[in-house]
């Protein structure tokens, strides 16, 4: 638990995060860092290009750099056929330049709509997240799965956030996380045999692969926002997968804060890390220390139990920060 009695009107964040506490995820084919470049942290895929002038490198989530995209420019992936991996995870930040407006395409790896791959969008201001797999028949709708909600909300213009969308190809099962968490989801356009809509996920070595807009057929539903931490999995994560990837690269809750009053880390004591409180004490018996959320330790009341925290004034502070897991 952290108290500072100052709020800032933008923490910056701090640089590694958290750490990956699960498994990692298998078979990355695609690791854009944009650090003044958009080379493959990979080695996978080469030839990676930017279309058009309308970009420049900014500040990124952890201190680093990150892609702005201004709405009229793109980046070319090429060809490779293993951007349309059979199970997919997609893991990027994302920071609105402005509120987004119209169909807006954050990946696209398909030729037309309907064409065999895949493609992740922002559609529309109720529907902040849609992706579309596999084929259809001609001018059909493939298998296609949503979030809908206030799109100004989940993506704030001027702020980053964090998604990772994820794909089963043996139970044709999406899922969506904003921020590590779990979106509610629905079905669009259904898997359909007699439409082509198969909801199978195939590749094509011959079609481009981009981001920022909706391919060189149609040239256009260009992104106007920037990206961070691009990456691109063969592989489905896990719900504790899917945080992790969130959790690499998040904001520190206390960066760039002052004033802190109070910080226990439970660490198998009460201790306050700050050194000002130093009459903190449990009133109870009914508490145990378990694995934190770091790797450390946290504290676990059962319900009868509290922390007496002492009568520091400090405590009650004019301005108010609390952070705490």
């Amino acid at each position: 638990m952290t108290v500072t009695s100052v709020f800032p009107a933008f923490a910056a964040p701090a640089a590694g995060g958290a750490g990956r506490a699960a498994d990692p995820l298998e078979n990355q084919v695609l690791d854009l860092e944009f650090e003044g470049e958009v080379e493959d942290g990979t080695n996978t895929i080469s030839g990676i290009s930017i279309q058009g002038d309308g970009y420049e490198y900014v500040d990124g989530v952890n201190g680093g750099k990150a892609l702005s995209l201004s709405g009229s420019t793109c980046v070319n992936l090429g060809k490779d056929e293993r951007l349309q991996p059979e199970n997919l995870t997609l893991s990027f930040w994302i920071n609105p330049n402005e509120t987004l407006t119209g169909e807006q395409i954050i990946s696209w790896n398909k030729d037309e709509w309907w064409t065999d791959g895949w493609y992740l969008s922002s559609l529309n201001d109720n529907t902040p997240l849609t992706l579309s797999i596999g084929p259809a028949n001609q001018g059909g709708q493939p298998y296609n799965v949503k979030v809908s909600g206030n799109r100004a909300e989940f993506f704030p213009a001027g702020e980053w956030t964090h998604i990772v969308v994820t794909y089963d190809s043996a139970m044709k099962y999406v899922q969506m996380y904003r921020n590590g968490i779990a979106q509610e989801t629905q079905v669009a356009y259904e898997i359909n045999a007699e439409g082509g809509a198969t909801g199978a996920l195939g590749s094509d070595a011959d079609m481009e692969k981009s981001i920022g807009y909706n391919g060189p057929v149609h040239k256009g539903a260009y992104l106007n926002a920037a990206l961070d931490h691009y990456e691109l999995f063969n592989d489905t994560a896990t719900a504790e997968q899917a945080l992790a990837l969130y959790e690499e690269n998040k904001k520190v809750e206390t960066a760039g804060l002052k004033n802190q009053v109070l910080d226990l880390e439970f660490e198998d004591n009460l201790a306050d890390g700050t050194g000002i409180n130093t009459d903190i004490k449990f009133a109870g018996s009914g508490y145990q220390y378990v694995d934190g959320a770091n790797g450390g330790k946290a504290l676990k009341l059962t319900g009868n139990t509290y922390i007496d925290l002492g009568k520091n004034t400090e405590l009650q502070p004019q301005n108010l920060t609390l952070s705490f897991w």
